[in-house]
């Protein structure tokens, strides 16, 4: 993606309010999200060879599963600028509006934001419930059918148990031979990672509609650990961070945007004239481009005539 890409978001009055007035913009944990398999791309990485044994029981699934429901903050934007889906599902009532900005400026939100509480600015708090920050990323939303997805998955582990059976056939050694599975195993680990990539911005294709683009911050709080002492250990695992539980941190945090954040505007088609004026007194001090959908339109009211020379006139122009 190019920092100069136009990406749009579909938003309510009064998130618009806050972007142009306090010039914040929301984001919201997966947990509060209306698809209850977001953040499932994440778990399902628990799934791959090099983790599959720690993770065998279903109880810890879901566990892990509701850790990143409740520790990742996401920002979800589309490519697609006119759809009738979309405006069908997020302005419900017909009074919604579609706001454009770039990648590159939401890429300098998120690493703000991130900078800002990074948790490196915090690591004297030891213990507490203030949210913390230690990664962001932006990318394209990826969409598949996460049952196929699962069942190709567990294709290629049966391939894999087929090809060791097969080759253990007469030599039991062979599990734990250097140049038998010992070997294999790690090989097959590796193309599993690169046939099956998985995470936050994996979704199910019955949301494809979107098109979306995703910023996500990952979030927890600081943990017991001394500083100093977390230092001196001998241990890459034992980290100053740690995932929050549920309903500790805030459903909704602002990131601070610029002033050139948004460029462009566009009122739902469908909104009733009084609304839509209200909405641009409102919005008249901070003079903010407007444009027009054609979504709902009817095509005949541009006054399209028809001429064997001509061709397709609107208007009485060309």
């Amino acid at each position: 993606m190019q920092d100069d890409q136009y990406i749009y978001r579909f938003i309510s009055f009064y998130d618009l309010y806050q972007l142009c007035k306090k010039k914040k913009l929301r984001l919201s944990l997966l947990a509060v999200q209306e698809d209850m398999n977001e953040g499932m791309g994440a778990v399902l990485q628990l799934a791959s060879p090099q983790w599959g044994s720690f993770f065998s029981n279903s109880d810890q699934i879901a566990g892990q599963h509701l850790q990143k429901l409740h520790n990742t903050y996401i920002t979800c934007w589309s490519t697609e600028p006119d759809s009738v889906a979309m405006w069908a599902l997020y302005s419900p009532n017909k009074d919604g509006i579609r706001i454009r900005s770039t990648v590159g400026r939401l890429k300098a939100t998120l690493a703000d934001y991130q900078e800002a509480t990074s948790l490196w600015k915090h690591t004297n708090h030891i213990g507490g419930t203030e949210l913390l920050t230690w990664h962001w990323e932006l990318a394209l939303v990826r969409y598949i059918n996460l049952n196929i997805f699962i069942e190709e998955m567990n294709k290629a582990y049966t391939e894999f148990r087929t090809s060791c059976t097969e080759s253990a056939k007469g030599n039991p050694e062979w599990w734990t031979a250097e140049d038998g599975y010992l070997t294999e195993a790690p090989i097959f680990a590796e193309r599993f990672r690169k046939a099956f990539t998985m995470d936050y911005f994996l979704k199910n294709s019955s949301f494809s509609h979107e098109n979306e683009i995703r910023g996500v911050v990952r979030a927890g709080i600081r943990n017991e650990l001394d500083f100093e002492g977390w230092k001196r250990l001998d241990d890459p695992f034992r980290q100053l961070f740690k995932s929050a539980e549920p309903g500790v941190l805030p459903s909704f945090v602002y990131a601070s945007v610029a002033n050139d954040f948004i460029d462009e505007i566009c009122f739902d088609p469908r909104m009733p004239e009084y609304k839509k004026q209200v909405m641009i007194d409102a919005l008249s001090p901070f003079n903010i481009k407007q444009t027009v959908s054609r979504c709902f339109g009817y095509l005949l009211s541009e006054k399209l005539s028809f001429d064997p020379i001509e061709g397709i006139r609107s208007n009485g122009r060309r």
